[in-house]
């Protein structure tokens, strides 16, 4: 769910100021250098987090198994 509403802002982020973007329709107010690299950068890091969000639970820190004092992986013995 967390991931859909990732994709769901990248959606609001593209209506708000993308749709101006385009040059055409009613839409169109005019094109802004900045909003457009601002809108980049937001897709950009919005994508990085996404796949941040699908990547497998045997690849995640939280979900390792835990380390002993003697850094082996086990009971704490």
């Amino acid at each position: 769910m967390a991931v859909l509403a990732v994709v769901g802002n990248m959606v609001t982020g593209w209506s708000w100021v993308g749709t101006n973007q385009l040059g055409v329709g009613l839409h169109a107010y005019g094109f802004n250098n900045t909003l457009a690299t601002a809108l980049v950068v937001v897709w950009i890091s919005h994508l990085g987090l996404i796949a941040m969000g699908v990547m497998p639970l045997r690849f995640w820190r939280s979900f390792s198994a835990p380390k002993g004092p003697s850094g082996t992986v086990g009971a704490w013995a």
